[in-house]
């Protein structure tokens, strides 16, 4: 290999790697937008199911005092 396309490749491998570098940086980044979205959507789900349970209770009292007595019914599906 010629003294003259050394620095050049030198060069090129840097900048090749400095890209990888910003790609995998940009990447996680992403990764952790769409996490948080995800955090978001799940949540908001949560809250609607709650409010959807409590309008139940609401309307089926028998239900809610039994549930109230004993809790351990809510996980015995």
């Amino acid at each position: 290999m010629t003294l003259q396309l050394k620095p050049l490749l030198a060069v090129v491998f840097s900048l090749a790697g400095l890209r990888a570098l910003t790609l995998l940086v940009s990447t996680a980044a992403v990764g952790r937008d769409d996490e948080r979205e995800g955090r978001r959507a799940n949540s908001r789900v949560r809250e609607r199911g709650l409010r959807s349970f409590e309008r139940f209770l609401d309307a089926h009292d028998a239900t809610a005092q039994e549930l109230y007595r004993n809790l351990a019914l809510i996980n015995a599906v």
